[in-house]
C-alpha cells in the first residue's frame, strides 16, 4: 500500500462504502461504531487458538487469534487502575502478548527480550499491571517469527487498548476503530489453511495500519 492510498483510506474512515472500493481484495477493514458496548473493565481474559476469518465468500483466512476473531476484542481500562489480562494458550507453541505503548514493568510487558515469562503452550499467564499512559494503544503478539509464516505477526494476534484518561473536551458522539491488515497470501477458498501449498508464500510481508477516528464534534 502506498502512503497516499493509506491517507485516502485515513480521511475516508466516516465513510464505509468508498472505504470497500479503496482497499480493494488484498485487504480487509473492520470499523466498530461506538454504539457497541464498551466500558472500561479492571478484569480481561485473552483466549490464543487457531480462528478462520472469512474476508469474503471466497476469500477465508486460517490463522491464529484471540477469543475466537481477528482483531481480537478491544481492551478499555483506566488511567491509574490496575488490571489484571489472563492469557489463555491453546496453541502447541509458547506466546507472548505485548502492551504496545504502556509504561509498564518488563515482567509484564510482554517482550521476550524484556524478560517477561512465556505464556506456555496449553498453559496460561495472568498480566497484573497499571496502565499508562492514556491514549490509543493495541496488544499483540510478540512472538518470533523466524522461518514459520504461521507464527508472530504473520497471524491474526493483534487488536485495540484503550486507556482512558480525563473526559475529553471534544465532546464526540461517535468513536470509530479501523483495523487494516494485508493478509495476502493467506488466501483460501476454503475453512482450512491452505498456505502450505503457495509457493509464493512469504514473498510479501505482513503489514497493519491503525486508524481511531471521532465524529460529531460539538
Amino acid at each position: 500500500m502506498q502512503r497516499r492510498d493509506f491517507l485516502k483510506i485515513a480521511g475516508a474512515a466516516g465513510a464505509s462504502p468508498l472505504l470497500s472500493q479503496l482497499l480493494g481484495q488484498e485487504h480487509h477493514s473492520f470499523l466498530t461504531p461506538a454504539s457497541a458496548p464498551d466500558v472500561a473493565k479492571t478484569d480481561f481474559t485473552l483466549r490464543i487458538a487457531p480462528v478462520t476469518v472469512e474476508l469474503t465468500p471466497n476469500r477465508i483466512v486460517s490463522t491464529i487469534g484471540y477469543n475466537g476473531i481477528s482483531p481480537g476484542p478491544r481492551l478499555r481500562m483506566k488511567e491509574g487502575v490496575p488490571v489484571t489480562v489472563n492469557v489463555i494458550n491453546e496453541t502447541d507453541v509458547p506466546e507472548y502478548v505485548h502492551f504496545h505503548g504502556l509504561l509498564i514493568p518488563s515482567d509484564v510487558d510482554g517482550a521476550e527480550e524484556e524478560g517477561t515469562p512465556v505464556v506456555p503452550a496449553h498453559g496460561s499467564l495472568k498480566y497484573q499491571f497499571t496502565p499508562t499512559p492514556a491514549g490509543t494503544r493495541w496488544y499483540h503478539t510478540h512472538t518470533m517469527s523466524m522461518d514459520d509464516l504461521h507464527r508472530g505477526t504473520f497471524t491474526g494476534m493483534f487488536g485495540f487498548l484503550i486507556v482512558e484518561g480525563a473526559p475529553d473536551a471534544g465532546h464526540y458522539d461517535q468513536e470509530h476503530y479501523l483495523a487494516l491488515r494485508d493478509w495476502e497470501p493467506y488466501f483460501t477458498n476454503q475453512m482450512m489453511d491452505t498456505d502450505d501449498m503457495d509457493r509464493f508464500a512469504g514473498s510479501r510481508r505482513s503489514r497493519r495500519y491503525w486508524i481511531r477516528g471521532r465524529a460529531g464534534w460539538k
